[in-house]
């Protein structure tokens, strides 16, 4: 009797316990995991009455977490696990020509997927988990059709995501809202007209994208800068200025790409490979504004892909689809497993998850920088050794030759660089 009332009274001081405590005790469970996963647990916006802490991932308790969840669960059920992060490019087009973009080296001769085709295989990505959808292109606001793209993403699954430019975001920006988009991530390199427009190959580029940032904050969606910055960069304390800004405009996060090697043969941007040094440096500095709550969050890529965060996780838990329908691990690299538009996407992710690179995420950093990872490529054919990649100091000295500089050339000199002008036109 008395181990019977001893029962009865250890549950009831459980349920005191978790009433107690339960609150916190969950709200420091969930600062830990966006602590691990960004380096930060700052609550950079309330959308509909819920914390969300980055615009990577859905704000917590509203639907697209619950879904996230419910799936995780699932999972640990199946002994196996699914993408909750999507990229879809929808459209190969762009205004802009960075030499860093990550879609140059998917670009190809081929026919681009209808909207019918794009919307399809977004529910697809649904359907297999996904609670995060980023769109982006090329520029994907030059798509005609993306608001109906974003119309047809079932909110109660998913939050959507855009990268863009923004050089036509103050003006479509009702229109992005009226569709249901949840954040956009504006490209923001330098903090200064001159230097960013020359990293966009495009003057007015800045300009335009400050107006497009006020114009989305002033629509109430959550706005991020996405910054790609090399060594240089962080060096000449270029993030400080970006900081600034992101704060004097009232920006919810910041985001920090380094620059990752082009995947396919013959192509250019090979700085940065060596994950050590600068990178730890890199990281340090992001926790320090992380640590001032006056300044936005900043959700920096070398934590993200280190042991300190979640790892390179393209393949285990992210996805990105080409505007031709061909799947990779992310955008920036080029191993495939197939087509959307010849194989259905949950057929593609078993493909994907047999191959021994993809069952787990790396704490070796970017696997476009994990020399194991480059080397599994060449030997697949697809990457040709990093030192017969061109430079991008070599093509900005090319570009830099002017007419009155020809005059000293020769006649096949002068022929190679119109044939390569041609080139870069079409």
């Amino acid at each position: 009797m008395t181990n019977f009332i001893d029962s009865l009274f250890d549950k009831l001081r459980f349920k005191l316990t978790l009433m107690k405590r339960g609150a916190n005790f969950t709200q420091e469970v969930i600062d830990h995991v966006q602590k691990i996963s960004f380096n930060h647990n700052k609550i950079i916006r309330w959308v509909d009455g819920c914390p969300q802490y980055s615009v990577y991932s859905p704000p917590i308790f509203g639907k697209a977490h619950a879904y996230q969840e419910a799936k995780k669960a699932v999972d640990a059920m199946q002994g196996r696990h699914h993408p909750t992060m999507f990229n879809i490019a929808i459209t190969e087009l762009c205004n802009n020509d960075c030499y860093y973009c990550s879609f140059k080296a998917h670009s190809k001769e081929k026919k681009v997927m209808n909207t019918g085709q794009i919307i399809n295989t977004i529910h697809q990505a649904q359907d297999l988990g996904v609670s995060t959808i980023l769109i982006t292109g090329g520029e994907p606001l030059l798509n005609n059709d993306v608001g109906k793209i974003i119309q047809n993403i079932d909110k109660s699954r998913s939050i959507s995501l855009m990268f863009t430019n923004g050089w036509f975001l103050k003006e479509k920006i009702g229109m992005l809202k009226k569709s249901g988009l949840d954040s956009v991530a504006v490209s923001i390199n330098y903090a200064d007209a001159e230097n960013h427009d020359k990293s966009k190959k495009k003057k007015g580029t800045f300009d335009r994208a400050i107006s497009g940032i006020k114009a989305a904050l002033h629509e109430g969606l959550t706005v991020a800068f996405a910054c790609c910055l090399d060594r240089e960069a962080v060096e000449s304390n270029e993030l400080k200025k970006i900081m600034k800004l992101a704060k004097k405009l009232g920006v919810h996060e910041v985001i920090v790409f380094n620059y990752v090697p082009y995947q396919e043969k013959k192509d250019g941007c090979v700085k940065d490979l060596s994950n050590t040094g600068w990178l730890d440096q890199h990281i340090k500095m992001t926790e320090y504004y992380n640590n001032i709550p006056e300044y936005p969050a900043i959700h920096a890529y070398t934590h993200l892909n280190s042991h300190k965060g979640l790892g390179c996780s393209g393949g285990t838990i992210f996805l990105y689809v080409t505007p031709y329908g061909d799947l990779h691990p992310c955008d920036f690299n080029p191993y495939t497993v197939g087509n959307v538009l010849e194989s259905p996407l949950y057929a593609l992710w078993d493909k994907l998850i047999e191959v021994e690179h993809f069952r787990k995420s790396s704490f070796n950093g970017c696997k476009m920088k994990d020399k194991a990872y480059r080397e599994f490529l060449k030997k697949e054919g697809i990457l040709d050794p990093v030192e017969n990649i061109k430079q991008p100091e070599e093509k900005k000295k090319e570009k830099k030759i002017s007419h009155k500089d020809t005059k000293a050339l020769s006649k096949k000199e002068k022929i190679d660089i119109s044939k390569k002008a041609k080139a870069r036109k079409k």
